[in-house]
């Protein structure tokens, strides 16, 4: 995680995440089956700091692992 003030009360964040799955009966793997990041907007209120958006940025997605649909 990462966060990075833009503001006297505002901050943005960011996070990487590493999806691992196994489908079915077959081996595990240390390939990821996803890679990508979340990528936040804070602000500070009276009540403390509250999220304000979330944007989903994909970087990578094993295509053979396993269908989405």
């Amino acid at each position: 995680m990462r966060f990075v003030a833009v503001g006297p009360n505002a901050a943005e964040g960011s996070t990487v995440l590493m999806i691992f799955m196994v489908a079915g009966q077959g081996p595990a793997t240390t390939v990821p089956w996803m890679v990508g990041g979340d990528h936040d907007g804070f602000v500070r209120t009276k009540h403390g700091w509250r999220l304000v958006s979330r944007r989903w940025v994909e970087l990578f997605t094993r295509v053979d692992a396993i269908s989405r649909t």
